[in-house]
């Protein structure tokens, strides 16, 4: 269930976050794959991807607010953490 907004789940754990937050951006991913000549996931770039998050036309039904607030969530448990915490 916390892989989507709508069912109220609360994401308390590092894996649901991460979870939610890869879920989100998963599908934003493939359409920028998909417009590649080759449509291989290894093609795309970084730079190319945050063009294309801003570009408002390129894959309309991504949800931008959701994917923000997901990403900036699971980010900041990382940061928040020892860098060496997932090595228990």
């Amino acid at each position: 269930m916390g892989h989507a907004q709508y069912s109220g789940v609360p994401r308390v754990t590092h894996l649901a976050k991460s979870l939610f937050a890869c879920d989100e951006l998963s599908g934003f991913l493939t359409a920028c794959a998909l417009v590649k000549p080759t449509k291989a996931i290894a093609d795309v770039e970084v730079a190319s991807v945050r063009k294309k998050m801003k570009d408002k036309a390129f894959a309309r039904g991504v949800n931008r607010r959701t994917y923000s607030r997901a990403w900036r969530n699971w980010a900041s448990n990382w940061t928040r953490t020892s860098r060496f915490a997932w090595k228990r």
